[in-house]
This record gives C-alpha cells, sequence and structure tokens, in this order.
C-alpha cells in the first residue's frame, strides 16, 4: 500500500489543510482531509474503502496526519466521530485521543495532544 499526499496553501508559507490519500495497486482505498489553520489540525473526513477495512489503512492515514501536524507545529489534533462508531472510537484511543467535548447529533470530540 502506498500513501500519498497533497497540502493545500493560502501562500507558500501558510498550510491550511491537507488530504491524505491511500492507494493499493493503483486502487483509492481511504483518505483522510483535516484542517491545518488553528493551533491544532481538526480532521474534516476520514474514509477506508469496505473492502480494505481491517487492513490498517485507517491506522496510516491517522499516524500520518499526526506526523504532519506536529512536524507543522500544531498543538494537536482533534476530530469528531459518532458516538455509534465503536470501531473508530478504539482506532482513535490506540493513538491516544481522549473525549474532549460532547457534540451535536450524537459524535463526541476527541483530541489528541503532543507533548
Amino acid at each position: 500500500m502506498q500513501l500519498n499526499w497533497l497540502i493545500s496553501k493560502i501562500d507558500s508559507d501558510t498550510p491550511t489543510g491537507a488530504t491524505i490519500v491511500a492507494f493499493d495497486n493503483n486502487e483509492l482505498v481511504g483518505s483522510l482531509t483535516m484542517s491545518l489553520s488553528e493551533p491544532a489540525g481538526f480532521v474534516r473526513s476520514l474514509f477506508v474503502a469496505e473492502a480494505a477495512r481491517g487492513r490498517g489503512v485507517g491506522r496510516r492515514l491517522l499516524s500520518r496526519a499526526l506526523q504532519i501536524c506536529h512536524a507543522g507545529g500544531r498543538t494537536g489534533l482533534a476530530l469528531s466521530v459518532k458516538d455509534s462508531n465503536t470501531a473508530a472510537q478504539q482506532l482513535y484511543k490506540s493513538f491516544d485521543f481522549v473525549p474532549h467535548a460532547v457534540g451535536n447529533e450524537g459524535y463526541t470530540k476527541y483530541i489528541h495532544v503532543f507533548r
């Protein structure tokens, strides 16, 4: 599996977001899009194709997102997850994300703070 990423910027010095994509044999199997405009990054979406689930795609995407945030001087990385999505919650907790706030309509915000 190969990971590629695109970083969007307002100007050459200010990254505002990043999209990380995962390919397996030239087939898109996952993506993660995040905002980098705040002190902590924020995951806007994390998608893994159904056929690729359980193969570590989400783990690799999230790991790369954390690396990008840390290297860019962010304080951490935050995200929201649906309360019923226990598989995603387990993934985030394995990266030391902790519940931070209860969101709207059955979502909880999690955050990973760099030490």
